[in-house]
């Protein structure tokens, strides 16, 4: 079953790791930091990882 997962600080490496893992699981996440710059990069590591039917 997929999920809407919050992560907050998910610009930083620990939890930057764990929204890609989830993301991978196949839930969707929320990727918020402070930094925006940072929280778009993950943000765009995610799409790119996304395996498109």
């Amino acid at each position: 079953m997929s999920k809407t997962i919050v992560l907050t600080g998910a610009g930083g490496v620990l939890c930057s790791t764990m929204a890609k893992a989830l993301a991978k699981e196949g839930h969707n996440i929320a990727v918020l930091d402070l930094r925006k710059d940072a929280a778009d990069q993950v943000a765009q590591e995610i799409k790119n990882q996304a395996v498109l039917p």
